[in-house]
Formats: C-alpha cells, structure tokens, sequence
C-alpha cells in the first residue's frame, strides 16, 4: 500500500475470505482486539424475505485479507434484533449489547459477549434499566472521565434517547439519559438536566471526550414549521449535567444594520442528518469524531466524510478531510467503528434502497497517525547537544531501513534516523537540540516508518544543558584542608549547567583521581555514588599520613566522538584540592612541673581544653575507705529522713 500523507485519508474495500454476514442493516460492530463483532441487523433472505438476525460474525483484522468467522457462541444468546447498540467495555474483551427492535417489539435487556470464550451473557443488573427503545445510543465513560465526576473505577455506560417507551410497543422520541454503573452493574437514571434542553431524537449519534458528551443530528417529530430532521450538536457536561451555551461570537465584525441578533449555535452537520454513522479517535494533542453517511432528506442518502475536531480549549472545527480511493456507495444504518492496530474504521453493509453487506476500510492514519505508537523513551532526558542513545517504545513497529525519528517543541523540530529493534523498540541517537524550546521543557518525540504519518501518541523527552564543569561544586570534609588517616573522608558534588542552575539529573562521566605521599605505589581508591538528582556522593580514605590531592573532572559533552568526549573533560570548580591527611594518635608536649607518680589515675577533660589529673596510691584508697565505714555508710541504724 502507497504511504499514507499527512492531513489525508484513503478508502478501500479488502478481499474478505471466510464466510461473512448477509446484507443487512441497522447491526452493529465493535472492534476488540483486532476483531470486529458484527452482531444481529435486519437484512433479507432468499430472494423477498427479511429478516431479524442473532449471528455473531468475527472479522479479524490482522489477517492479509481479513478473514471472516461465523461463530457458533456459548451461553445465552440474545434474542434476534436491529438498531440496538453495542459497547466496548474498558477491559478491552467484553461487548455490552443494550436494547433494539424485532418486529415491533423493543427491548431494554443487557446482554455480554465475552470475547476470548465467546461467551454470550445476560447480566442481572440492579436499578432500573432504561424503558425499551431502538435507535438510541450507548457511549462509554472511561474511568475517571470528567475529572473522575463519572466513571467510577470500572466505567459507566451512558445511554441517551431513541424511540421508544414504557412498554415494548410504545413509540415516542426520548432525549432521558441512564447510566450503567460497570463495577456493581446498577442501572441509575439522570434525574435533572440544566441549560437550555435538546429536542428529544433518534437515530442520532453520540460521542464522549474531555468530560462531554457531543450529541450530533438525528430526527424528531415533524411539525408544520420543521421537517424534524435535525442538523444540530448539542454539548453536555458531565461533570455538571448541564447542557452548555456556544460560546458568544466576536461582535467586532457585525454590522450596524443587524436589528435582530443570532442566536448563538454549537457548530452543526451544516445539513439534516440521521441514521448516519460517527465514532470518535482519540488522538494527540486533539480527538477527532468522524462522521458518515446517513439520510439528509427523505430517501436521499450520503456518503460524505466530515471530521470534527476537538481542541483542548473546548473550541470545535469541523472540515472535511482529503480523501483518497473510491468510497462506498451512499447509505445509512452501516456499522462503523474504530480499529487502533491498522488505524481504520470499518464499515459494513447499510442499507440504500436495498440491503447492502460489503466491507470496507477507512485508513485515518493521516489524520490520527499510523498504525503503529510510540508509548515512551529511554532515558527521558538527555543533553542538547546531542547524540545520546535513546529507545523509543511503542507497539506494532515494522521492520524497515527508512525509519525516521522527530523531535519537535511546536515551532522547531529536528529529524534523525532510526533502527527497528523489535515490534515494541525503535532505536536512535538525538539531534542537537539546543533550538528547541526551554520554556516548554520538553520535545515531543515520533516515529516514521516508510514515509508513513509521523505517531500522534504523546511522548515527550526533556533537553537539558550540558554541565558546566567550572561551575560544579564540592564540598565536604572530603575537600577540607586536613583529614585524619584511616577515616572516611566524603564530600558532595553538585552538578550545575551553563547558566549556574543545579542539575536535576545523574548519568554523567566523570572521573575522580586522589593520589597521595609518595610512598603510595598506587593511587587512592575513590568511591562515586549517583543520587540520580545531579548530586554525587565521593568518598575516600586516606591510608597513610601526608599531603594528597583530589582532582575531580567532569565531561561537559556526555555523547559524540571519541576526541569530543575525551577533550571535554575539565576540573570541577576548585579542582585539584589539597588535603593534609594526620594520624589520629600523636605525640604532645607538655610545660612545667610533672605530677609525682600514683598508683592509680583518673583524667579528666574540663571546659573542653583543661585536663585535670587526679593520683592516689593503695594506702590513700585504703583510708579513704576506712572513713566511710566510720561514718557508717555500711549499717543498719534507723532513718530519720
């Protein structure tokens, strides 16, 4: 396949093997693993029969074609129906299947597919599960979505709207909104709303991102005023429940003759929308939602491709992106959902006049990056001056010989080559990359394979400034003018950059060398622990007495050639220093008269520089215990105290 460009997207239809589901309309998929599900629809059999369907088919992804599975699915499987929905749940592994129509009956069942067994479960919720409906939708909120306001620890399912009510046959437009509370299965339903309220719909479509819920087209009850098809979006926060107000437009450019001003509106479809299809990517720095197909008129179909765009600052754009390859003819009620390992949306079958069962693949990677990610590198710092080894990890790398490396901070960017290592490691050497930011502090990093996309995945690595030998400092006992022989001297060493400012990073080449009297044969071992936060504790010690001299030098470029690196070595501030090593018994000279000699002495050290000497022979100690016992320190006797 020809590399995809950048800002580009590129349909085609894959040779399927295997046997795959009939046409058919209103099912749905759901990609797990490299597998879509393709669960239930309405389609025909035979020549003029329709048809309600329970069949699960697999079409697995990573085979070359995609090979399709008819599975034959253990446990209980649920009743046939259409324009239900199907949720993928956070374990990655498990399908949620939730309402749906079969011949005028809805429902309101939770159902499970549990992929690794094939597994069919009906699940026992708690609560009170919606009113059975068809044509809603049921979004995933993510653990800790909405600043952890929603989600729980285990995620929420969050179903909005449809057609339905209180009993199976009951047919009204709902906008209420449920959640399926994942870790203890309990169905709750929102009570209250705020912000000005959304007409109530089907057949629209929902996505949730950065703690929103954006709800996009679908239709209503006509009136002799709308059509009640509906070309609108309309953005809830989770966080509050509340249905948010557009921002107010800049009034700068509106003209004096406006008398009757807009009414501020979301960014809509820009015409009539339902029965379309849209799944949400989530990618760096911004998540797209991609839309397709659907009516927007009665029986006039689409197959047009518009992408929404949602910035970190709420803002919203919509534009539709350049295209390449034929696409699909136009329809409504396809199944539509994301794959991350080939970075495509798969499309199957719809309906147009007729029932439709084609397969197709929309490559978004342009867009949204490659199929293949960059999760994070090793080390996660490292100089500006460059060429440091570094491992970028990921997943789904390829072997290639044209594999490129960016480094970029949003205005600058630098680009080296890169060597594959396995599927999960690209290898490379950084560039220089003292033009980058220092204000942001770090460079996002990507990878290239055979001229594809650059990775969208965030990734970042941090340059840092190269150390400054002359502005590094020692200090300690280690450096101090006098030591005492066969005692550990340390000292500390605190990196410092160009600018003065402390490192906060280990890792650097260095060498200490202490050599001694001479009649040392060889030079003193020195012991360097890293602290890992640009401080280094160097110990030594001193065997024999005399004059050494610690020379401690630091390499100021880490990486590049051989001449580069060895011709950056430079002494510390102050380096060598000169230490005097003493013995730590040595010979004093006492002034005046010497004390008569004693059988016994007692010294004692006072106000810390007087020493006080105390004799006495065997007589005087004697006697001194003969007054004790005279003052009777060793009777009984009474005790007057």
């Amino acid at each position: 396949m020809a590399p995809i460009k950048p800002g580009e997207v590129v349909w085609s239809r894959p040779e399927c093997t295997g046997t795959g589901p009939g046409p058919r309309s209103g099912h749905t998929i759901s990609v797990v693993g490299g597998v879509a599900v393709v669960f239930g629809g309405c389609g025909i059999e035979g020549k003029e029969t329709s048809a309600v369907y329970n069949e699960t088919y697999l079409l697995h992804l990573s085979y070359e074609p995609p090979r399709w599975e008819l599975v034959d699915p253990l446990g209980d499987v649920p009743e046939p129906r259409w324009r239900h929905t199907a949720t993928v749940l956070p374990d990655g592994q498990t399908t949620l299947v939730f309402g749906g129509l079969c011949r005028g009956r809805r429902y309101n069942d939770t159902c499970t597919l549990f992929l690794p067994k094939k597994e069919w479960t009906y699940k026992e919720c708690a609560g009170t599960p919606p009113h059975a409906r068809s044509h809603h939708t049921a979004t995933l909120v993510e653990p800790g979505e909405a600043g952890g306001a929603l989600g729980g620890t285990t995620g929420q399912v969050l179903v909005c709207g449809g057609f339905g009510g209180p009993s199976p046959s009951y047919r009204d437009f709902l906008l209420d909104l449920h959640l399926l509370t994942l870790d203890t299965w309990t169905w709750g339903r929102v009570e209250e709303t705020k912000g000005p309220q959304p007409a109530p719909r089907s057949d629209h479509a929902c996505c949730v991102s950065q703690g929103r819920l954006y709800l996009l087209g679908g239709r209503t009850w006509a009136t002799k005023t709308h059509s009640g098809f509906l070309d609108d979006m309309q953005v809830l926060d989770l966080r509050t429940m509340r249905w948010l107000e557009p921002p107010v437009p800049d009034e700068a450019g509106a003209g004096a003759e406006d008398e009757v001003e807009a009414t501020p509106a979301w960014p809509g479809l820009g015409e009539p929308r339902w029965n379309h299809s849209a799944v949400l990517v989530e990618s760096v720095p911004h998540p797209y939602v991609f839309v397709f197909g659907g009516q927007s008129a009665t029986r006039t179909f689409s197959n047009d491709l518009r992408c929404l765009q949602i910035k970190e600052d709420g803002d919203l754009y919509w534009f539709a992106p350049q295209t390449a390859g034929v696409p699909p003819e136009p329809r409504e009620d396809c199944g539509f959902a994301y794959d991350k390992a080939t970075a495509s949306i798969v499309l199957v079958g719809g309906w147009r006049h007729k029932w439709l069962r084609e397969a197709w693949a929309l490559n978004v990677a342009g867009i949204v990056g490659p199929a293949y990610s960059v999760s994070g590198i090793t080390p996660q710092s490292g100089p500006v001056t460059g060429s440091a080894p570094v491992t970028i990890s990921g997943l789904r790398f390829k072997p290639s010989a044209n594999i490129q490396v960016k480094f970029s901070d949003g205005r600058h960017e630098a680009v080296v080559p890169g060597a594959f290592a396995s599927a999960e490691a690209v290898t490379a050497r950084t560039p220089v990359l003292d033009k980058m930011s220092q204000a942001a502090g770090q460079v996002n990093v990507s990878v290239s394979i055979e001229g594809e996309p650059f990775t969208v995945n965030r990734c970042v690595y941090q340059p840092l400034l190269n150390k400054r030998a002359n502005r590094c400092i020692a200090f300690g006992p280690g450096v101090a003018p006098r030591g005492t022989v066969g005692v550990e001297l340390s000292f500390l060493l605190q990196t410092k950059d160009a600018t003065g400012a402390n490192c906060t990073t280990g890792g650097d080449p260095m060498s200490v060398e202490i050599t001694g009297p001479d009649a040392l044969a060889e030079p003193v071992e020195a012991r360097v622990e890293d602290r890992g936060d640009g401080r280094y504790r160097i110990a030594y010690t001193p065997p024999v007495s005399g004059d050494y001299s610690v020379a401690v030098l630091i390499n100021e470029i880490a990486f590049g050639t051989e001449e580069d690196v060895r011709n950056s070595r430079m002494p510390v501030r102050g380096s060598p220093f000169r230490v005097t090593a003493v013995d730590a018994w040595r010979g004093m000279r006492a002034v005046g008269p010497a004390p008569r000699a004693r059988a016994h002495v007692h010294a004692a050290v006072v106000a810390g520089s007087r020493l006080v000497v105390f004799g006495f022979s065997e007589v005087d100690l004697a006697e001194a215990k003969g007054e004790d016992g005279a003052d009777g320190g060793g009777g009984g006797g009474d005790d007057d105290d």
